[in-house]
C-alpha cells in the first residue's frame, strides 16, 4: 500500500472515530441532563422545600417585662439632669457616653432578655422578597444564648423551580442558635435551613438532620459577664463610638421621661463591623459583603438603661448560589427586659437543645 493511500484510509478512519466519539459524548450529556432534570423535578415539585410563615403574635414567649423599667433600680444616673446642664459642644459626648453606660450595665446585669422582630426586604430576580426575622437573646452572668429564625413573608417566585431552588440553597429560611458559658473561649454556633413555627407559637426549626460535624465555633465571644474585658454590644454588634458615629440626634420624651438618641454610623469603617459582617457573609456566601447604611435609634430610661432600640440597615452582597448582586434592607425593633422571670435560661427548650449540641470550648 502506498503512503498516499495509507494516509487516505487513516483519514477516513479518523473521521468515523471522531463521529462515534461525538455521538457517545452527546448521548452521555443527554443522559446526564435527563437524570438531572428528573431529579430536579422530583426535588422541586414532589418533595421540594416548603416554608412556614412567622406567627403574628407579638409576644409568643409570654414575656412580662419587655420595655418595662426595672423596679427600684439605682444606677446613680439621671439623664435629664445631665442633659439640662449640657453646652452645645457636649451633646456628642453625652450621646456616646449614655450608650457606653447602658452597655456596661447590660454586661453586669444578673439577667437580660432581648427580643427582636425584624423585616428584611430584598430584590431577587426582579421581584421583591420579604422576610420576617424572630430573634432572642438571653444572658445571665453564667450563660449566653441567642437564636435567630428567618421566615418568608412574601416571595413571588416561591412556587417556581428557581424559587424552590433559592429556598433550598440560600439561608432565607434558616434557623441559627448560639451558646456560651462563663468558661467559654469561643461561641458555639449551629444552623439549619428549615425554620418553622412550633406548637406553642414560638419560632424554631427542624434540627433532626443536624450532625455534630456541622457545629462551628466563632472566635468572637460576646462580652456578656463581668469577668470579660470589653463592651457588651447589645445593639446587634454595632459598636457606637466617637470613631464610628458620623451623626446623631437627641430627643427627650417628656411623656415617659425617656431619651431617644439616633446614631448614624460611618459604614466605610469595615473593621468596626467585622463581627456583624461575619453573619452576613455566612448567610450570603460573599466574603466581600458590605454595609451601605446603618442607623441605630436607642430609647433610654432616665436611669440610663436601654428600654428598646431600632436598627435600620442596608447591606450589599453577591448571593453565592446564583452570583447575583443583591441589596438587603433590614429594619429591626428590639425590646429589652432585665427581669429574672423573663430570662428563663433553664426552661426554654431551644436553649436546652443548644446546650446539648454545643459543648463548651
Amino acid at each position: 500500500m502506498s503512503k498516499k493511500k495509507t494516509k487516505k484510509v487513516l483519514t477516513e478512519y479518523e473521521k468515523h472515530l471522531k463521529k462515534d466519539v461525538s455521538i457517545l459524548i452527546t448521548v452521555i450529556v443527554c443522559a446526564f441532563v435527563f437524570f438531572a432534570v428528573l431529579n430536579l423535578k422530583y426535588y422541586l415539585y414532589d418533595v421540594g422545600p416548603t416554608f412556614s410563615k412567622l406567627s403574628d403574635v407579638e409576644n409568643p414567649y409570654g414575656f412580662t417585662r419587655l420595655a418595662v423599667e426595672p423596679d427600684n433600680v439605682k444606677t446613680g444616673v439621671n439623664l435629664k439632669e445631665q442633659y439640662d446642664s449640657l453646652t452645645e459642644d457636649q451633646y456628642r459626648d453625652f450621646a456616646i457616653q449614655t450608650h457606653d453606660f447602658a452597655c456596661e450595665y447590660a454586661k453586669n446585669a444578673l439577667y437580660l432578655t432581648v427580643y427582636d422582630k425584624a423585616v428584611v426586604n430584598m430584590s431577587l430576580f426582579g421581584s421583591i422578597t420579604t422576610l420576617k426575622v424572630d430573634s432572642l437573646i438571653m444572658k445571665s452572668q453564667y450563660e449566653y444564648f441567642k437564636n435567630m429564625y428567618k421566615f418568608i413573608e412574601e416571595f413571588p417566585l416561591a412556587d417556581s423551580p428557581i424559587g424552590k431552588l433559592i429556598i433550598a440553597t440560600t439561608g432565607i429560611t434558616c434557623g441559627e442558635r448560639m451558646y456560651a458559658t462563663r468558661q467559654s473561649t469561643k461561641l458555639g454556633y449551629q444552623m439549619v435551613n428549615n425554620s418553622l413555627v412550633k406548637e406553642d407559637g414560638t419560632a424554631g426549626a427542624n434540627w433532626s438532620n443536624f450532625t455534630h460535624e456541622m457545629i462551628k465555633y466563632r472566635d468572637y465571644l460576646p462580652r456578656f459577664n463581668s469577668t470579660l474585658d470589653g463592651k457588651f454590644l447589645i445593639t446587634s454588634l454595632h459598636n457606637l463610638t466617637n470613631n464610628t458615629v458620623s451623626d446623631f440626634n437627641i430627643e427627650y420624651n417628656e411623656e415617659d421621661n425617656t431619651f431617644t438618641i439616633e446614631y448614624v454610623l460611618d459604614t466605610s469603617l469595615e473593621e468596626e463591623y467585622r463581627y456583624t459582617l461575619l453573619e452576613i457573609t455566612e448567610g450570603t456566601g460573599d466574603p466581600n459583603a458590605y454595609y451601605s447604611k446603618a442607623i441605630i435609634k436607642v430609647t433610654y430610661y432616665n436611669s440610663g438603661l436601654i428600654k428598646e432600640f431600632y436598627t435600620s440597615e442596608t447591606w450589599n452582597a453577591n448571593v453565592s448560589a446564583f452570583k447575583v448582586f443583591q441589596t438587603f434592607d433590614m429594619d429591626s425593633t428590639y425590646y429589652v427586659s432585665y427581669a429574672r422571670e423573663d430570662c428563663y435560661l433553664t426552661k426554654c427548650s431551644d436553649i436546652a437543645e443548644a446546650k446539648n449540641w454545643l459543648p463548651v470550648k
